[in-house]
């Protein structure tokens, strides 16, 4: 299941929710060799970073970005430098990702957004195939939280969820493993994960893409709930 081969489509209409003129900085966490920031070229004229662990990974980031070494829970930027981030599928290959999240909401300006594309463990059996891929063997899942738990971290650390959708188990065996799948396919699966979560809930829900905004005042709120400087 390769990085942009689940949700692609879906993240980029997230983008384009986003007013275009608001985004003159943009961070992707866990940039890889920087396929995601492919993806925001409609952000013209913004500087475009991209963060990750893995110097292979950023030789050829830098091509397309500013590349730095560095990890979602220690970012080398100055308190509220960011108009926007992005993650996609990375917070799970880190351990404690909530500090991940604090860490966004750090960088980020008042106002700044907030996108993420994330596997969940709601559905019990997308679960165990999650840890028996062969993926995980090579960059672990360190960090292993539902749906709700995602929403409520959002909230716990004063970003609003302006929008989201979830995906259950029948759109990531199909777009998961072709990402060329017809867009009709999509939204026959799309169709059928969502008659089944009507049944099972959220626990039919597999992976999700959320919008987030950074509510006003946000680093001192976090400071006085956590009890220390970020």
């Amino acid at each position: 299941m390769g990085k942009l081969g689940r949700c692609t489509r879906f993240f980029c209409n997230a983008l384009d929710k986003i007013e275009k003129i608001s985004i003159k900085t943009m961070l992707d966490i866990g940039c890889g060799e920087g396929r995601t920031l492919d993806l925001t070229d409609r952000f013209s004229g913004a500087t475009r970073i991209g963060a990750d662990i893995n110097m292979k990974s950023l030789k050829k980031a830098k091509e397309k970005c500013l590349a730095v070494l560095a990890s979602g829970k220690t970012l080398p930027f100055k308190r509220e430098k960011l108009d926007l981030i992005m993650e996609f599928h990375t917070f799970h290959h880190i351990p404690g990702y909530e500090g991940a999240v604090r860490e966004v909401g750090r960088c980020l300006k008042d106002g700044g957004y907030f996108v993420l594309v994330e596997a969940v463990n709601d559905n019990p059996l997308f679960a165990v195939m999650r840890r028996v891929h062969p993926v995980a063997k090579e960059m672990p899942i360190e960090s292993n939280f539902k749906f709700q738990d995602l929403l409520n971290t959002l909230k716990e650390n004063e970003f609003s969820v302006e929008k989201h959708e979830r995906f259950g188990l029948i759109f990531e065996l199909t777009l998961g493993a072709v990402p060329g799948m017809p867009f009709f396919i999509r939204k026959v699966t799309g169709f059928l994960d969502s008659a089944l979560e009507k049944v099972f809930g959220t626990r039919f829900c597999a992976s999700c893409v959320i919008v987030a905004r950074k509510r006003k005042n946000t680093y001192e709120t976090c400071e006085k709930i956590h009890g220390k400087k970020y």
